[in-house]
């Protein structure tokens, strides 16, 4: 203990030092000690402040010295879960114990504070969830062991782990929470490997067709090896198909029991659909579509195919030039490598996996900084995506404070624009936006009635971007004129607001946003401004035949 008054008027004293060992300091203990600059206080004190310095005395706190759980300095205790403990040692950190982990939110782990300094996370047999936001945005972690004790992983757990480049998920695993791995390092083929059993969670996983390894468990119904994805509505679905091998037609989504035609999915009422292949696909029986092969408009596969055996699969997608080969080096051969092939008129056939500067010859996001770093106020700065849909803080340090337009090329005619004198904080951003509609409660989509057409848009960010970005948006030139009504579903009011309006023209509209949640767009003859959801439900509306978002 330190007494009452005990250093009272040291003028001189410039620098304290307080141990663990403190327990209680008196009143008035360091007044008067007009020349204290500097205090170095224990590593229990933010949990048991002992004394107020003067505001003008510069603090440290030191670290906690955590093992199994537990300060090796103070004993203070640190648990993740009822009977699980942790141990961070040289950037390996070690969850151990029985039973399921603490669900956390953000920012709230015990170790969040040393989260860069994660490299490795072994979580050891006898634990049996991990907890929501467990490991989220430890940019530095690039090794996970899971054991087969876990069964289940909560929601964002390891969300913005962008140096993860690879991960296993072991078949005991039965359930995967919404966004649990978004924005992850996932990038080369194969490197997110899950059990069909969590197959329906995969929609809420940062991924592409060259990523997701489909791996079947012992006893599962899924015979065929086949497995689909279906999303959109009204004429239009994009379906992504993943297995091994030769694909016979017949398959499962996850959700029901048996294997079941893809035809099935592809009704009379669908005029468009969109064709996405698995990279270990090697080929498609011809009668696999067999009486809605007309209604494939676009194919995205790999170079295990050629543009020519693909167009004879789906004649409408070779002659609007919608057949686009990636490469991969799985193909029908086993070896190393793609085979591009040519021919017919049809779109490229390979894709590059990283994203490039157009009417440049620069690939990467280096070259975008590089162009960036040359580019003069006014100037504009086109990236094609590439299919990706991350945007690396780096490249938000370029343009921040610049007078530069950065326009980002998603694909299916949805472009981001980002000025840079817009940019008020940078991190690493998934821009990702997708078709959905489950984001916002039946019965607020349902107040709105007539013929107002509504899309709702789920982007795969969460929270503020840090910038203001346009979002330009293919909506069909059967909607000049109108106007699209961008509404933001807030969901504690449970309610839509009106945000931003745009006239559409020439097929587009161009929507600003500042932070990701689930939004509706609403076409309708007017702006929307100011009225209340009931104006809307009473008006007649417009309807919209056709949308497209690529």
């Amino acid at each position: 203990s330190i007494g009452e008054g005990a250093f009272i008027y040291c003028a001189s004293l410039e620098t304290v030092t307080i141990p663990s060992s403190v327990t209680s300091i008196g009143n008035n203990a360091f007044d008067g000690c007009t020349d204290l600059e500097t205090v170095n206080l224990p590593c229990n004190w933010d949990e048991n402040p002992l004394y107020t310095f003067d505001g003008n005395v510069s603090t440290t706190t030191a670290d906690h010295n955590i093992k199994n759980g537990a300060c090796t300095v103070c004993g203070s205790t640190f648990p993740c879960g009822e009977n699980v403990t942790w141990t961070l040692d040289n950037g390996t950190l070690t969850i151990s114990g029985t039973g399921a982990m603490t669900d956390f939110d953000y920012g709230e782990t015990p170790w969040f504070s040393k989260s860069e300094d994660i490299k490795t996370v072994i979580i050891e047999e006898g634990v049996t969830t991990i907890g929501t936001f467990a490991f989220n945005s430890c940019s530095n972690l690039t090794s996970v062991n899971i054991p087969t004790s876990v069964t289940s992983i909560g929601e964002y757990a390891f969300a913005y782990c962008e140096s993860l480049a690879s991960i296993t998920i072991p078949s005991s695993v039965t359930s995967i929470g919404s966004k649990a791995f978004s924005g992850c390092g996932f990038n080369k083929e194969g490197s997110f490997k899950v059990p069909c059993g969590v197959f329906t969670a995969i929609p809420t996983i940062n991924y592409n067709v060259k990523v997701l390894d489909l791996y079947h468990t012992n006893g599962c119904s899924h015979k065929s090896g086949f497995m689909w994805e279906s999303v959109g509505s009204g004429d239009c679905i994009d379906i992504t198909i993943f297995g091994e091998g030769t694909f016979s037609g017949l398959g499962n989504d996850g959700y029901i029991a048996e294997d079941t035609p893809i035809t099935s999915l592809i009704g009379d009422d669908i005029e468009d659909c969109i064709l996405e292949i698995g990279y270990k696909v090697t080929s498609i029986d011809a009668n696999a579509f067999e009486g809605c092969s007309d209604k494939i408009t676009s194919v995205y596969a790999p170079d295990n195919f050629t543009v020519e055996e693909l167009g004879e699969l789906f004649p409408n997608a070779k002659a609007t030039d919608n057949i686009t080969l990636y490469e991969t080096s799985y193909n029908k051969s086993g070896s190393s490598g793609g085979g591009s092939s040519s021919g017919g008129g049809s779109s490229s056939t390979s894709r590059p996996s990283q994203p490039t500067v157009k009417g440049s010859d620069k690939t990467g996001w280096e070259g975008a900084v590089d162009a960036i770093d040359n580019a003069k106020d006014g100037d504009t700065v086109k990236v094609d995506m590439n299919n990706r849909t991350e945007l690396p803080k780096n490249v938000l340090d370029e343009i921040k404070g610049k007078d530069v337009d950065l326009v980002l090329d998603m694909g299916g005619g949805i472009q981001w624009t980002i000025n840079g004198t817009d940019v008020t904080d940078t991190k690493n951003i998934n821009l990702g936006i997708r078709r959905t509609e489950t984001g916002i409660p039946v019965n607020v989509i349902n107040n709105i009635t007539g013929e107002t057409e509504t899309i709702q848009l789920a982007l795969e960010h969460e929270g503020d971007f840090g910038f203001k970005a346009t979002l330009s948006i293919a909506l069909g030139n059967e909607n000049n004129g109108l106007t699209a009504n961008l509404m933001y579903y807030n969901p504690e009011t449970k309610g839509l607001e009106y945000t931003h309006s745009s006239v559409i023209k020439n097929g587009r509209a161009d929507l600003e946003f500042s932070h990701a949640s689930v939004w509706a767009i609403i076409i309708d003859d007017h702006s929307l401004e100011g009225e209340t959801m009931g104006d809307l439900a009473a008006g007649e509306g417009v309807k919209a035949e056709e949308i497209i978002l690529g």
